[in-house]
């Protein structure tokens, strides 16, 4: 697991939902019931390979997520929006750059 520092300035717009140029495949909120506390994006990535994009509110702690897949790498920043998170088949750098894909600003 990689943990960018959120504290550099990239990270102060709105990310965006899903890498630019992958298709996404699925979207779905999380939450329990009414309460809404994120979102995950599927995307497909070269053959049957899939990254996740998840988008957490603020204050929302990391333990609402699914425990992270042996074959997966994930990375994660604390945004002023709240947790930004990749996870997926790529090492950690590959993961990174992508991450940054979404704070195009």
């Amino acid at each position: 697991v990689g943990v960018v520092p959120g504290d550099d300035g990239r990270f102060k717009d709105e990310p965006l939902q899903s890498v630019p140029g992958f298709e996404v495949t699925r979207t779905e909120n999380v939450g329990g019931g009414r309460e809404f506390i994120g979102t995950i994006t599927t995307q497909r990535l070269e053959g049957d390979y899939s990254i996740q994009v998840i988008l957490l509110e603020p204050g929302v702690g990391l333990d609402v997520l699914p425990s992270l897949g042996t074959s997966l790498n994930e990375v994660r920043v604390k945004a002023e929006t709240g947790w930004v998170i990749l996870r997926g088949p790529r090492s950690g750098q590959e993961l990174e750059t992508l991450l940054m894909r979404l704070f195009p600003g």
